[in-house]
């Protein structure tokens, strides 16, 4: 096999593996409650639904993050089954605030990407 034809298998071999390792990694399919909802109940959880089912030790109060209009960080707790992660508030949400929810890299499926 010449040179050039070796580059170009082991550059079509690493294009391969990064579309699989890129159709590995998590994605968010589902929110509860929606993007854009109001009326929201003051003690409402809110969930979000992955592709796959992620590592529960990755989805944690530092991967999942909820903080509402005025920048100020929501506390509570974050748990994770399967594909479903849901943070519960330690306290209610205030009225007339928009919350907005970060999920960060951090957070791996059961293969670790």
């Amino acid at each position: 096999m010449s040179l050039e034809k070796y580059r170009t298998l082991v550059r079509l071999v690493g294009l391969l593996i990064t579309v699989l390792l890129s159709s590995w990694c998590i994605k968010v399919t589902a929110t509860d409650p929606t993007d854009g909802t109001t009326g929201v109940a003051r003690d409402a959880v809110i969930q979000v639904t992955f592709d796959l089912n992620a590592q529960p030790a990755s989805v944690n109060t530092g991967t999942f993050l909820v903080e509402d209009s005025l920048g100020n960080p929501v506390s509570g707790s974050v748990t994770c089954i399967n594909n479903v992660a849901t943070f519960t508030p330690t306290s209610e949400l205030a009225l007339l605030r928009v919350y907005t929810v970060t999920l960060t890299t951090g957070i791996r499926n059961f293969l670790g990407f």
